[in-house]
Order: structure tokens, then sequence, then C-alpha cells
């Protein structure tokens, strides 16, 4: 059996370009975030005022908001995980030894990986539906994949998080001595 040689160098480049993706994928899911819930709170705030004081409403009120919403969750995802607020078996794991925790926790982050990647792949083959049989909103009529492009994009940046804890999880130890 051959033993297949990583170099240090190249597994370090990898690991400190995902690491700089997962810091610029955070920055901009949260600003997106941000700005997602501010003008949600703005647009139905605005579509409350309009019903009750001026007896009309916007027809896309209701619609942006929605799909603001699943832009909010999706991004969200991955902020989530990465501030360790999704919910987890933390009881369980308080029961485990330390080896078992640890190996339940690589676990975990494998079956995550393979679970946000078939979402990946679905999520772009909905949308690839969406670009070729295109079917607009009802109210603004956009085209649909904008709203369903949360899916992909999400957890795209959700697998990033991901593939930094893992190399962070599984650090290849330096055998330069």
């Amino acid at each position: 059996m051959r033993r297949i040689e990583i170099q240090h160098s190249e597994v370090g480049f990898v690991h400190k370009t995902i690491q700089y993706m997962d810091k610029f994928l955070e920055k901009l899911s949260k600003c997106c975030c941000i700005v997602l819930l501010t003008s949600i709170i703005t647009i139905t705030l605005i579509q409350v005022f309009c019903r009750f004081f001026l007896g009309f409403a916007f027809a896309w009120g209701e619609e942006i908001v929605r799909y603001m919403g699943i832009w909010i969750a999706f991004l969200g995802i991955g902020l989530t995980y990465k501030m360790g607020d999704l919910m987890s078996v933390h009881y369980f794991l308080s029961r485990c030894s330390s080896k078992k925790r640890k190996l339940i926790l690589k676990l975990t982050i494998i079956i995550n990986i393979i679970f946000v990647m078939a979402v990946v792949c679905s999520g772009y083959a909905l949308v690839r539906s969406q670009l070729i049989f295109v079917q607009p909103s009802p109210a603004m009529q956009i085209p649909m994949y904008i709203p369903y492009m949360a899916i992909p994009v999400g957890m795209f940046i959700f697998l990033i998080f991901l593939i930094n804890s893992a190399l962070s999880t599984y650090r290849i130890k330096d055998n330069r001595q």
C-alpha cells in the first residue's frame, strides 16, 4: 500500500484560502442580512401605514418581504453555524467521554458537509430549471430564479463554513522538524 503524501505548504495554502473566504463570506452574509432585515421592517411599516391610514397597500409589498425572508433564512443558516447556535445535542455530548465527543463532532461535520453539498446541488438544479422555464412572480413579475437562488447561495456559504471548520478540526500535523 502506497502512502500519499501531501506537502504541508499545499495544505496551508488551501486552508488559508478557505479561511479568507470564510471571513469574507461571514462579513458579506452579515451585511446582507442586516440590509434585508432593515428593508423588511421598513417595507412592512410602510405597508401597515398605507393600509390603515391611506386605505391602500402596495401589491408587491408582501411578496418582496417573503422573498427577503427566504434570503435571510438561507444566509442565516451559515452564520448561525459559525456562531455555534445551531441546535445540537449538548446534553448527549456532555455525557460522552472526550474521545467519543471528538469522534461524534468530526462525524457530524462530515455528515453536514455531505448533506449541504446535496442541498447545493439540488438548489442549483432548481435554479437552472427556473432559468429554462422562466416563471415570473405573481405581483412583482420578477423571475422566480431570484428567490430560488437563496438556496444554493446560502448553502454554498454554509459549505465554506463547514469546510473551514473541518480543516480546523482535522489539522494535518506539520511533519517538518
